[in-house]
């Protein structure tokens, strides 16, 4: 009974894996794209303050500042995106505490992340949470590293139907470089195992298992952020690469009132490639350039590749582009982001449609 059903039981643990290992590569892109902003930022701020210390006469504001620019309270924002047949939302909190001179840092952030495949009508839900720190190695080098926990819940149809629940830890880093004055280069190393308790059943065979799976990730980005009075040119190139071992999964099968606890299966592994040439430009509509500018439009073409390996291998180039609008409050606290993403990669055309909120409090 078991091996009637072998392929499409492998193909439940494929998706699973599928699925989790996409968060996981989103969660540590948007981990290090965050970690270039802090670096910029930092980097813009010290210079304002050494040509402002350099012009003044009594104490600069840089040194009498209310709170450090290094502190930074909670903060949630979230994304929602359409991708072909896949839905899935996004988002992020944040929270950060340090030196005055930003040589230092703690944070604490995480992603909520929600997938929906509409070839199986199957959803995984994924938590994560992650303390790191980061530290300057010198004037042009941030480093950091990470330890965190993930908690994921799937409802799992199609051939069979079940959910399945993970727990994980993961460990890694990540730096960020200025290679240039206006040139950048960001990377991660990422290492975690999850526990994975399944349960699913079709009309005849149910199966129970509790697996252990591995996954590492690495990715870089060169990245450039060109100043041009009221824009900015941001080309960037990334790539990120991921695996999952799954390797051989143990089942108790229950079928017409019998049971059976010795049937196993290799899944193999699950990997995922990309490739992304992405330049944006970026319009200050309120002000003389772009970062006193409280409300911005963006635009971005993409031109794409990806290599998925299952149990079989695929590979995909295509384009597409980006168009944002974002808006910031005056005191800073609050800021909203729109923004349409259209693809097409392969055979597929995707949609991406996504509102980033934030605010600090």
């Amino acid at each position: 009974m078991f091996e009637e059903y072998r392929e499409e039981i492998q193909q439940v643990l494929v998706d699973e894996a599928t699925r989790s290992l996409r968060s996981t590569l989103s969660a540590n892109q948007r981990m290090t794209q965050s970690a270039l902003n802090r670096f910029v930022a930092d980097q813009r701020q010290r210079e304002a303050c050494a040509e402002e210390d350099a012009t003044a006469d009594e104490t600069s504001s840089c040194e009498t500042g209310t709170v450090s620019r290094n502190n930074v309270p909670f903060d949630v924002d979230g994304t929602f995106a359409l991708n072909g047949t896949t839905l899935s939302t996004r988002g992020s909190f944040f929270e950060k505490t340090g030196n005055y001179e930003g040589t230092y840092r703690r944070l604490f952030f995480g992603d909520f992340d929600v997938q929906h495949d509409a070839d199986t009508d199957s959803t995984t839900a994924t938590l994560s949470a992650r303390v790191a720190w980061e530290q300057m190695a010198s004037d042009t080098t941030m480093l950091g590293y990470f330890v965190g926990g993930e908690l994921a819940s799937s409802n799992i149809s199609g051939a069979f139907e079940g959910d399945q629940d993970r727990v994980a830890v993961t460990i890694g880093g990540y730096a960020v470089h200025q290679l240039a004055d206006e040139l950048y280069l960001d990377g991660f190393l990422t290492m975690g195992v999850g526990n994975n308790d399944l349960e699913m059943a079709n009309d005849v065979l149910a199966l129970t298992s509790d697996y252990t799976t591995r996954t590492a990730t690495a990715g870089a980005a060169l990245s450039g952020v060109y100043e041009y009075e009221r824009y900015e040119f941001r080309p960037e190139l990334a790539v990120s690469y991921g695996k999952t071992w799954i390797g051989n999964v143990g089942f108790t099968g229950r079928a017409y009132g019998l049971v059976d606890n010795t049937l196993s299966l290799d899944a193999g592994s699950v990997s995922i490639a990309n490739l992304t040439l992405r330049p944006e430009v970026i319009w200050a509509l309120d002000a003389d350039t772009v970062a006193d500018s409280n409300s911005q439009l963006s635009f971005a073409p993409r031109l794409i590749c990806e290599r998925r390996e299952t149990v079989q291998r695929i590979e995909d180039c295509g384009g597409g582009a980006e168009l944002g609008l974002s808006s910031r409050s005056e005191d800073g606290l609050s800021n909203v982001e729109f923004r349409v993403i259209m693809d097409r990669v392969g055979d597929t055309t995707r949609s991406s449609f996504t509102l980033n909120l934030e605010h600090q409090f």
